[in-house]
């Protein structure tokens, strides 16, 4: 086994046996990203205020102990099959070779006295949970709770990202209006003083972004497909993906991973296929109201250790529906989740080798049958010219309104009733439009006979990819990258008119604006800075109990979405639509002017007078945030590198994601670009928005940042390798 690195450092791994691969990538990856590989671990595991003792993350750690990530873990990994157990097995391995072997531990070790612990194949399966138990559905579904309670039912749909499509279940029955009812008089729907969450917004938390499209090769200059995308998380230090390349027996990979788990499961090229996903923004994740003692199947007390503080002792309670994540036997009712990510936890690591060895497009699509969560739109391709989307993961089947709401956990109604058939799954090959476009957006129509998700993405994004591609013939992988890095906010253009029609000063500044949110432009700032008012304005309209959130002391700030947040993604449709149900009584255009008149002012004052020379990126810069920012021990050490101003916005192909309301800046965005070249592999390019090392002092910290920042890529498949080891 070899490692080699190219100029960006990143590694190739080459090894004669599969066991020596995944042993050689757990090695590389521990070279590069020990301290992101040991947060990820304590996060799962409920152990990061061992390290960092504040009260976000005791709340943090009280979450992933009461959902107990490592129980799944490892009874996921019992589950496995003999081949993908022994790859979790090398990949451990190759990190235990590396922490026995380092010189020195990373920076953030040293400054926090982390103890160098061994690793073992469940880990992977633990970080794997981590990444995507709070990337689903079930946050929303405790907000659309709070909206019932506040507003009523008909507020609910108001909220959803997409707009009131009018498809929404609108009729609660009594029994579930009831178990609403017992938990909003436990207390726990009453509003706490959101000191914490007000000082941990700037987290970067989870919002629609990512964009992954197919070309077939009767429109490529090459005669075969391109594909190409860019997944968007929050901005994080080091980044969430980790660039590699595998070479092993019928394994020759690229692609982006996440550092802990083996192989490349989200965005690979190989020499005969390649694929790439996005969210497919599915319900698979439920909340149960339940009553406690009498629904307790489970209960143990745990400690949390607190760095600087005392010990936190909490009860983790289970039910037959899941583990309880709030409430609890003090108020004799909780919520307890059912998701598929805690019931076959890991079940997508069994699609490892089979994406690795797959030669067509029909073998992706096999090797996807395993698929558990989360649940996602593949887009994937072959060398013979096919191409082909598959939505893939377990959705289960159940009423309609546990779509939306938590549910009682003691009315069988609301059970499981088994999963969406793998084969009547959306698929699609070789659609006559000669090209597949996924960006979040909603992937059937009525006529589907079971129901994917209750919300999606707008489908702004999707239109802008479709525009971008039109009907052309002969497109390169140049003309992929072009697409990534697309400003248009077709949102942005309808609040513009909103302005112009309100009259004033600033109307005149958005006559024969484009709709382009670009670094440099003046109608860019006062659009994003207008926008970023109005969801403070609507937020304050909003009634008490739903500005702040009550419950604050269970669920993990980082993922807990402010009710800014809430009205930034919803505002659109409801300018669209002069919707004014939230409102209670009050008119867009009033609150349009006085947002408006606020962001004029906030421009003067940040960029002068003169707003010829207002730019957007002196508002909105990218903002990675590293976990351990704050702490002392490291404030000599460079933990927040940003790559300063960018273009784009939420709605935007480059969506480079501010929360309206709180920040205009990025704190999420594309942790990732590539175009793969089923003609021509040497073509394939890719971008990460710092680069492949988790070290502040090495030379590939940030490497990548400023050809990421500007929407360049990186040649995916180097000749200049140097040996590492």
């Amino acid at each position: 086994m070899r490692i080699r690195r190219d100029p960006l450092g990143v590694p190739t791994v080459e090894a004669k046996t599969s066991a020596d691969l995944f042993f050689g990538q757990g090695l590389a990856t521990a070279q590069d990203r020990l301290w992101q590989l040991e947060w990820d671990r304590r996060t799962a595991l409920g152990r990061t205020a061992e390290l960092i003792g504040s009260a976000a993350n005791v709340v943090t750690d009280g979450f992933n102990r009461r959902v107990r990530l490592g129980d799944a873990a490892k009874a996921g990994y019992q589950l496995l099959d003999n081949e993908t157990q022994a790859i979790l097995d090398a990949h451990a391995a190759g990190i235990n070779e590396f922490q026995q072997t380092m010189p020195a531990p990373p920076v953030e070790f040293q400054a926090l006295g982390c103890a160098v612990e061994p690793w073992h194949g469940w880990h992977a399966i633990a970080i794997f949970l981590v990444r995507h138990v709070t990337f689903a559905t079930w946050q929303t579904k405790l907000w659309n709770a709070r909206v019932l309670a506040a507003l009523g039912v008909d507020s609910i749909a108001k909220f959803r990202a997409e707009g009131d499509t009018g498809d929404a279940p609108i009729i609660v029955p009594s029994g579930a209006r009831a178990a609403i009812g017992a938990l909003e008089d436990t207390g726990l729907f009453d509003a706490h003083t959101g000191t914490m969450l007000d000082s941990l917004r700037p987290l970067g938390l989870q919002q629609s972004g990512s964009n992954a499209w197919a070309v077939h090769g009767r429109r490529t200059a090459s005669g075969k497909p391109l594909i190409a995308g860019d997944p968007h998380r929050p901005f994080e230090v080091p980044n969430v993906y980790y660039q590699v390349r595998l070479v092993g027996p019928d394994i020759d990979a690229a692609g982006f991973s996440f550092p802990g788990v083996p192989g490349i499961l989200h965005f690979a090229q190989t020499p005969h296929v390649a694929w790439a996903v996005t969210n497919a923004m599915a319900d698979y994740q439920d909340l149960f109201i339940e009553r406690f003692p009498e629904s307790v199947t489970d209960s143990r007390n745990e400690t949390i250790v607190v760095r600087g503080g005392a010990d936190v002792h909490i009860d983790c309670l289970t039910t037959r529906h899941g583990p309880v994540v709030l409430g609890g036997l003090e108020q004799g009712v909780g919520v307890a989740l059912q998701s598929t990510g805690l019931i076959e936890a890991g079940g997508s690591l069994r699609t490892i080798m089979a994406l690795l060895t797959a030669k067509r497009v029909a073998d992706i699509d096999v090797a996807l049958a395993d698929w558990v969560e989360p649940a996602n739109n593949f887009v994937f391709a072959d060398t013979a010219g096919d191409i082909a989307y598959r939505t893939a993961g377990r959705i289960p089947l159940r009423h309609e309104l546990n779509a939306v709401l938590p549910v009682p956990g003691w009315d069988e109604a609301f059970d499981w009733d088994g999963y969406i058939p793998f084969s009547e799954l959306p698929f699609e090959r070789n659609p006559p439009l000669g090209a597949i476009v996924t960006a979040n957006q909603r992937v059937t129509n009525r006529d589907y006979p079971y129901r994917l998700n209750y919300d999606a993405a707008p489908p702004h994004r999707a239109e802008r990819i479709w525009t971008r591609l039109g009907d052309r013939v002969g497109l390169t992988p140049a003309d992929q990258a072009v697409i990534h890095a697309d400003t248009v906010s077709l949102s942005g253009l309808h609040l513009a008119d909103w302005v112009r029609r309100s009259g004033g000063p600033a109307a005149a500044l958005l006559d024969g604006w484009d709709g382009t949110m670009a670094v440099d432009s003046a109608p860019a700032a006062l659009v994003g800075q207008i926008r970023h008012e109005l969801c403070r304005v609507v937020t304050a309209t909003l009634p008490a109990s739903l500005r702040t959130n009550p419950f604050s002391q269970w669920e993990p700030p980082a993922t807990a979405a402010p009710t800014e947040q809430r009205v930034a993604t919803a505002l659109a449709g409801w300018l669209a639509a002069d919707d004014t149900t939230v409102l209670k009584g009050r008119q867009w255009a009033p609150l349009v002017v006085e947002a408006t008149n606020t962001a004029l002012q906030v421009l003067a004052e940040r960029c002068g007078p003169d707003p010829t020379r207002w730019r957007w990126g002196l508002s909105h810069e990218a903002t990675p945030l590293h976990p351990a920012r704050h702490v002392d021990e490291l404030a000599d050490h460079d933990l927040r590198p940003t790559s300063g101003p960018v273009g784009g916005a939420t709605d935007c192909v480059m969506a480079t994601n501010q929360i309206g309301g709180v920040t205009t800046n990025a704190l999420s965005g594309s942790t990732a670009r590539y175009v793969w070249d089923l003609a021509d592999r040497t073509n394939s390019q890719w971008i990460v928005p710092l680069g492949a090392s988790g070290d502040p002092s090495s030379p590939h910290f940030a490497d990548q940042t400023a050809d990421w920042t500007i929407g360049a890529l990186q040649p995916v498949f180097s000749t200049e390798l140097t040996e590492n080891g």
